[in-house]
């Protein structure tokens, strides 16, 4: 069955084949091979990031290791700017994200919970209507996250790439995969996949 969104990452022996999996990453002798229909960030897998970063649920609530994984990606953001001339932020780092509220009362009650709980953290914000320029009508709140991001996904997406780049033989293949058997897997140490019904 054929995918829309297919993101292969093939790890691949180095010529060398005696030795264990562990050692062979330790010692970075490792090339990868990202397997995807389109361009990197343009569609498939890596076109499809939404770009808003934050550490909460849709309900403002704090997310299972949320920071921790907010501090990750915020280290990898840095090392990506680094490998673009492009802006990888929409807003700048730091100045954080407004998640209107959309679904009435309960989302509203929800962030209020949220802001009392979070007080350092988010905000619980008015908005004004005539400066608010979004998809919804008749919105009266929103969160403030401070610690939100705008990513620019695509520039994100190639910009990680050209680090992961310089780093060993990384190398991204277009093609279009139908079924794991169309790839050449003999020599395949380990197979990370990410896919949509395959």
């Amino acid at each position: 069955m054929a995918t829309q969104a297919l993101l292969l990452l093939l790890l691949l022996l180095p010529p060398s084949s005696s030795s264990s999996s562990s050692s062979r990453m330790s010692s970075g002798k490792v090339d990868c091979v990202i397997v995807d229909e389109q361009d990197v960030g343009q569609g498939g897998a890596t076109g499809a990031m939404a770009g808003l970063l934050h550490p909460l649920t849709p309900r403002g609530k704090k997310l299972w290791k949320g920071d921790e994984g907010m501090e990750a990606t915020r280290r990898l953001l840095r090392v990506a700017q680094q490998f673009s001339e492009e802006e990888v932020f929409f807003n700048g780092e730091g100045r954080g994200i407004l998640r209107v509220v959309t679904k009435g009362k309960k989302q509203l009650e929800d962030y209020k919970k949220s802001a009392a709980m979070f007080p350092a953290e988010v905000e619980l914000k008015e908005v004004d209507q005539s400066e608010y320029r979004g998809p919804s009508e008749n919105v009266s709140h929103a969160l403030l996250v401070k610690s939100g991001m705008a990513v620019r996904g695509p520039v994100y997406a190639r910009a990680l790439l050209r680090a992961c780049q310089s780093l060993g033989n990384v190398t991204w293949r277009r093609e279009r995969v139908e079924s794991l058997a169309q790839l050449d897997l003999q020599q395949a140490d380990e197979l990370v996949r990410e896919t949509e019904g395959l």
